[in-house]
């Protein structure tokens, strides 16, 4: 069709339109209006200079009626391009035609428009849309602090019969196995079919339509993101014959080149996680995906995604990013600071290229974390995972092995909420709860330091290999010879060695020399542990090691709530909340410890999702997250600020001061911090 055609074909359906309502108009009789306020239901339209009020349904009836007869689809030009009739020619000339007539399409939008006889009416519509549109891109635009992706899957395909000819309007029914929840759609003009916004789990699909065999496919199941492609041929036959096909959908993805891996729950339940000093989180799982590497160590927090950077994923919970507020931090660093227990997840997957542009925040791979859901039937579970010092092995070069008893524990539990207005006929709702704690005490291996030995705290440091010198004695080199390069054997200033009270004890400070009669150092040395090895190096096997105060003796719960009012819509609502107890360790005495711990520290992370299909091609998800990590670092040695010396000149004495050696432990901590991470996004795509 030519771009000139449109406007006769515009102008003639705008008249058979009005032919047909004025002839409504006198087979129902519609009464006169003179004027003034109308019925609620009803309207006034000008027809061949008569005033005529009418049922506005009705109206719109008849003019859809008289478009549909001249549909573009019917005209000459596309059946003969659904057919494969059109030549090279014709394509180009169409395609000529249809780049002039994308951009000019507004102006006959716009045209129509103004030529509305009630210029208030006009400006009114008008004025309500941009007022609402501009309201709804606000909104979005508070809400989405962090990207948001609908974590769901797909079942499309193409509906056709023996022949190969499509089928229009097959009806397709797609039961979730484990809710019994049953979504519907119909095949188009052809033959393809979409049901999307699927929960992950088992499907079973049927397929019905008038004179041929139902057909029912079983064994389907369905990962997060999963769009799985299902075409039917259906065979003539009665309906009470039925076609029964179990087998699960191909994973191959037949849509677009994403590469996408998964962990899925039989993988997750049979190789559970080392308990290492730390919470087990789920996100561990992807350690074993192809294209992930850790480096020289087995730690996933510094997992890297084929050839990306260390902290270059992203991490999403539910559908909504993990980024961790302004310092735009997500990926593994986010799981590791909201650990997820692999009780409470269905699934971890990792997309890894080719992924759509909504992934955009990313420069490797899309994490992903599903929780889980209650199903028809109650199910639970109780994990215990323990590890002590008796069964460790001892460490190399130690002369026993570090305390270390580990607890993981937790219970789960899900299914129907069959209360009074949750469980009807058509209303359904389910639960799922989590909890997980851990405890520990002492840790894995034994830190080997360096501290002072007897006769150094007194000023004796002739156990020291190289020479000491005396900073007072600093002086010009007289043999300096400033025309060569400087080294060790011209050096523009030298000094004397320590000599001892006799002058003959090297790297001795004499006894009476008053800066080692004065000095503070002994305040510090009180609380420095003897050397338990030999040696001036590596000579303190620590009885413990440092710990990592988060998710230490730790507590964490999971709620998720999914209700389903009817057929169309799913509600879900989840909450996770995580606090850890303060725990004191540190590999030095606690007066002079470099270690710290936390208090309060906790994080919550919410998720509000709401599913609605408004019809078989027409889908919406409006998601809404939000999280928040709330931490405060509180030095070991604050309960003895007064026990040591004050350094003079600095800003405040609210913390002990640091002291650092080379190759000697360090003193003190002054690191105390709060940290707050709050993040929130939205979504809310259209399909």
């Amino acid at each position: 069709m030519r771009i000139k055609d449109y406007a006769p074909l515009l102008r003639e359906a705008i008249a058979a339109a009005r032919a047909e309502a004025t002839k409504a108009l006198r087979l129902h009789q519609c009464p006169l209006v003179a004027g003034g306020r109308f019925p609620y239901n009803r309207r006034r339209f000008d027809f061949n200079g008569r005033s005529h009020s009418m049922n506005l349904s009705l109206f719109w009836e008849l003019l859809e009626a008289r478009i549909n007869q001249h549909h573009l689809l019917c005209h000459p030009f596309y059946k003969a391009w659904s057919a494969g009739e059109l030549s090279r020619e014709d394509l180009r000339e169409y395609a000529s035609d249809y780049y002039h007539h994308v951009p000019a399409f507004p102006a006959y939008l716009s045209a129509l428009h103004a030529r509305l006889e009630d210029g208030n009416v006009r400006r009114r519509k008008m004025s309500k849309q941009i007022i609402f549109r501009s309201a709804i891109t606000a909104v979005l635009c508070f809400l989405i602090g962090r990207a948001a992706f609908a974590q769901k899957a797909e079942i499309n395909g193409r509906i056709t019969d023996s022949t190969g000819a499509v089928l229009v309007d097959a009806k397709i029914s797609v039961t979730n196995l484990d809710t019994g929840i049953k979504r519907t759609a119909a095949s188009n003009q052809e033959g393809y079919y979409t049901v999307g916004l699927l929960q992950r789990g088992d499907y079973s699909l049927t397929v019905e339509m008038q004179g041929f065999k139902p057909i029912v496919r079983s064994g389907i199941q369905l990962d997060v993101h999963q769009v799985a492609r299902i075409d039917f041929v259906m065979e003539v036959g009665e309906v009470t014959q039925r076609v029964e096909v179990t087998a699960d959908a191909s994973p191959l993805n037949f849509e677009n080149a994403e590469r996408k891996d998964t962990v899925n729950p039989e993988t997750i339940q049979t190789l559970p996680l080392l308990v290492s000093g730390t919470i087990r989180s789920a996100a561990s799982f992807i350690t074993l995906m192809p294209g992930v590497s850790t480096g020289g160590g087995a730690s996933p927090f510094d997992a890297r995604i084929n050839g990306g950077l260390q902290t270059g994923d992203e991490a999403v919970v539910d559908g909504i990013s993990m980024q961790e507020g302004l310092m735009s931090q997500s990926g593994m660093i986010a799981f590791s600071d909201y650990p997820i227990s692999p009780e409470s997840v269905s699934e971890v997957s990792i997309l890894s290229s080719n992924y759509e542009p909504q992934y955009g925040s990313t420069t490797s791979a899309i994490i992903t974390a599903t929780t889980k859901s209650g199903t028809n039937e109650f199910h639970g579970g109780a994990h215990w995972f323990h590890r002590n010092t008796v069964l460790n092995a001892r460490q190399f070069g130690v002369a026993d092995r570090p305390k270390d008893l580990e607890n993981d524990f937790g219970v789960d539990i899900g299914g129907p909420a069959k209360l009074p207005l949750l469980w009807s006929g058509s209303r359904k709702t389910y639960f799922f709860f989590n909890f997980t704690g851990f405890r520990i005490v002492g840790t894995l291996t034994k830190p080997v330091l360096s501290v002072p030995t007897l006769k150094m705290r007194s000023g004796d440091f002739g156990e020291w290999p190289f020479p000491i010198y005396d900073p007072a004695t600093t002086k010009a080199n007289p043999a300096f010879d400033p025309s060569q390069p400087v080294g060790p054997g011209n050096l523009q200033f030298v000094r004397n060695q320590f000599m001892g009270c006799d002058g003959k004890s090297p790297n001795v400070i004499c006894a009476t020399d008053p800066r080692l009669q004065g000095s503070i150092a002994k305040q510090w040395f009180q609380f420095v542990p003897e050397p338990n090895r030999p040696g001036v190096l590596n000579n303190y096997e620590a009885p413990a090691g440092s710990i990592d105060p988060r998710f230490k003796n730790s507590n964490s719960q999971v709620y998720r709530i999914d209700h389903y009012p009817g057929d169309k819509d799913h509600l879900s609502l989840i909450f996770r909340y995580r606090r850890t107890l303060p725990i004191i360790q540190s590999q030095l005495p606690r007066e002079i410890a470099t270690d710290n711990y936390r208090d309060p520290d906790w994080n919550i992370v919410t998720r509000v999702i709401w599913d609605r299909t408004f019809s078989p091609t027409l889908l919406n998800q409006v998601a809404f997250g939000f999280s928040n990590f709330r931490s405060t670092v509180v030095n070991i040695t604050d309960c003895c600020i007064s026990q040591v010396p004050a350094i003079a000149g600095v800003a405040n004495h609210s913390h002990q001061p640091v002291l650092t050696f080379d190759q000697y432990a360090s003193y003190g901590g002054n690191s105390g911090r709060a940290i707050c991470l709050p993040g929130h996004g939205a979504s809310t795509p259209l399909n």
